[in-house]
């Protein structure tokens, strides 16, 4: 076999081929795996852009993603690892939903005739900030562990039978 030389190999004649407009999917997910944070970071670059109905349609997805895991239930006594992620998710998302509204009445600020929009913007806001509260004083409440109620009943008990067997 021939030892293979440069010039048998062309080199200079060698083109790379280059994709032209194809996403780099090492680097961009897609939109169906957004988060709550990834929209609204989309939604502020929309905004910051002057493209104000795609911000509010960001904004308003990631108000999708976050408002039913604000309601979720917790219970805070539970070491369950569900839970305390659950217990997470809810914390996040009470934390963004003001957040949230406060972005989006930004927008309306900056869009002329949005004035119904603004107001309800400023009541939801109002309200998410009043569900924040209501869960942090809850969440207060939760770290003052109470007694069982069958601590109680069982010495109640146990003081009645060793009074009997005497």
């Amino acid at each position: 076999m021939p030892a293979v030389s440069a010039s048998m190999l062309e080199l200079s004649s060698f083109t790379p081929i280059t994709a032209v407009n194809f996403p780099n999917i090492l680097q961009e997910k897609p939109k169906s795996q957004y988060t709550a944070a990834d929209w609204v970071n989309e939604g502020k670059a929309a905004s910051k852009a002057g493209n104000y109905e795609v911000a509010i349609q960001c904004f308003n997805k990631a108000e999708e993603i976050d408002s039913p895991l604000a309601m979720l239930s917790v219970d805070p006594h539970s070491s369950d690892p569900a839970n305390m992620e659950q217990g997470k998710k809810r914390d996040l998302a009470i934390e963004e939903l003001p957040n949230i509204e406060s972005e989006k009445l930004l927008v309306y600020t900056s869009w002329p005739g949005h004035d119904a929009e603004i107001k309800e913007t400023e009541k939801k806001y109002q309200d998410w900030q009043r569900w924040k509260e209501i869960v942090e004083r809850n969440r207060d409440k939760s770290l003052d562990v109470p007694i069982p109620f069958w601590i109680p009943v069982f010495a109640v008990v146990l003081i009645l039978l060793l009074r009997r067997s005497r």
